[in-house]
């Protein structure tokens, strides 16, 4: 016998035992398999989604604290321009002497701002324990709306990170006007003196 002919009898007979078996437990038996199969690929790709989603936690932590010392760098400057103005003094008028301090203390806003402990959205540990406590809802089923609610809450801290991020932005700019214009009043004040 030939290795073609050994394969094409050694199937036959598989073949023939799913049609004749009047029970079908063959296919009952692969269904079962195949059940477990779609089962431990959706607790895979669970695993995978829930570690990723945790990831970006950590990415937004990281993002989050860059922020915060962002702000308060800004504050440290708005505030060191406050003191240099106060101490120079003015020969010009005062809304145009004052304009440093304007645009300082808009700076000093934009951090305060950003600075701002957001309201937390979502889901609260009170709220979890009152929740799935008593649930009838089976592990799988808890951990996949917990690790829905979690992404529901990054997504909402995206939106927040991103107008902080911009507010940032903008303080770093009222900032940078501040300084152009208390650099500019106090080479005029030289000249003049």
């Amino acid at each position: 016998m030939d290795a073609d002919s050994i394969d094409a009898s050694s199937t036959e007979p598989a073949k023939a035992s799913k049609t004749v078996a009047p029970e079908g437990a063959p296919s009952e038996q692969l269904k079962g398999q195949h059940e477990r199969i779609v089962v431990q690929n959706r607790k895979n790709r669970f695993n995978l989604v829930s570690d990723e989603i945790d990831h970006l936690v950590l990415s937004a932590d990281e993002r989050g604290r860059s922020v915060d010392n962002k702000a308060s760098f800004l504050a440290v400057a708005a505030g060191v321009i406050f003191g240099g103005q106060v101490q120079v003094s003015i020969v010009l008028p005062w809304f145009v002497a004052s304009a440093p301090l304007a645009l300082a203390a808009l700076s000093l806003a934009c951090a305060g701002f950003a600075l701002l402990p957001s309201k937390r959205l979502g889901t609260t540990p009170k709220l979890l324990w009152l929740t799935y406590r008593d649930s009838e809802l089976s592990g799988a089923q808890v951990a996949e709306r917990m690790t829905f609610a979690k992404v529901q809450y990054e997504e909402r801290r995206e939106i927040s990170l991103g107008r902080r991020a911009k507010v940032i932005f903008y303080g770093f700019m009222f900032l940078f006007l501040s300084m152009i214009a208390f650099v500019s009043i106090y080479a005029v004040n030289l000249a003049l003196f």
